[in-house]
């Protein structure tokens, strides 16, 4: 028998994905706030707790007041304007949003839950302790057990609304209701085609209404046609606060791992142009 999108959600709920995947979701809130309350007015930035394999980070991030206009202008003397701006906040704009409607890219949709669970989702601590009484060691512990019932289920879950979202865009619904309580489609921010825009109306068009995407930047930074610096010219630092991460080191490696060839591949880069 061919499942449905209803199918897929009772099964999500009945076999209990959902309520792991939240409730580890919550618990893990809870203790990092608890790693976070210790370790805040620790001298080092960066915790690791070999034992358990875990590293506590004070990550700086940097909040920017950004020249667009200006850096608009930068990107268009370079010849990637185009190619690295985009178009938003167009809601408040209805005559734009007008002009830009040939443009659009296709929609694209998520959906969110809206479930009623309260009885089903449990309500019970694991712990006997209060968190504030144990030591770091059983706080890890704590972590670790559900760090990885979080991102096991997580999968799953993401899997399962990966599925219903495919029936809701083919049957052209909005909203399911099932016995659980209801999905809802919702469509993302608009995405448009800034070449052609660019093609259309010029230079001068894109400059007034886009603004640079970061993600864009940093793809281009990493092909060696912009630098930090470049961009830096256009950005004042208006503040920076640290954001605490707790982390398997496991995955730390991976992100720094990361990070290093991104490093390699933008240097490389930079040479060959």
């Amino acid at each position: 028998m061919k499942l449905t999108a209803e199918d897929i959600a009772i099964h999500l709920i009945e076999s209990g994905i959902y309520e792991r995947c939240q409730t580890a979701k919550k618990y893990l809130k809870m203790i990092r706030e608890q790693f976070y309350k210790r370790l805040q007015h620790a001298e080092s930035r960066r915790i690791e707790f070999t034992k358990h394999n875990l590293v506590a980070k004070f990550i700086p991030k940097r909040k920017f007041q950004i020249d667009h206009f200006s850096l608009n202008y930068y990107l268009y003397n370079i010849g990637l304007l185009p190619e690295v701006v985009q178009i938003k906040a167009i809601k408040d704009q209805p005559q734009l949003a007008k002009v830009l409607e040939p443009f659009q890219l296709k929609d694209e949709y998520y959906i969110t839950p809206n479930l009623k669970l309260k009885n089903r989702l449990n309500e019970n601590l694991p712990w006997d302790n209060p968190l504030e009484n144990q030591s770091i060691d059983e706080l890890a512990f704590w972590f670790n057990k559900f760090y990885y019932i979080f991102k096991q289920n997580e999968a799953l879950y993401n899997v399962a609304k990966n599925k219903i979202l495919c029936f809701f865009i083919c049957d052209e619904i909005d909203k399911m209701n099932f016995k659980y309580g209801s999905f809802t489609l919702f469509k993302r921010q608009p995405v448009f085609d800034c070449t052609k825009i660019f093609n259309n109306f010029g230079a001068e068009f894109l400059i007034r209404h886009a603004s640079a995407s970061a993600e864009k930047i940093q793809n281009y930074i990493l092909k060696g046609f912009l630098s930090e610096k470049d961009i830096n010219q256009y950005r004042t630092v208006t503040d920076i606060n640290l954001t605490f991460y707790l982390l398997p080191l496991e995955v730390e490696h991976q992100m720094l791992q990361r990070f290093q060839a991104n490093l390699i591949t933008a240097s490389l880069n930079r040479i060959r142009h």
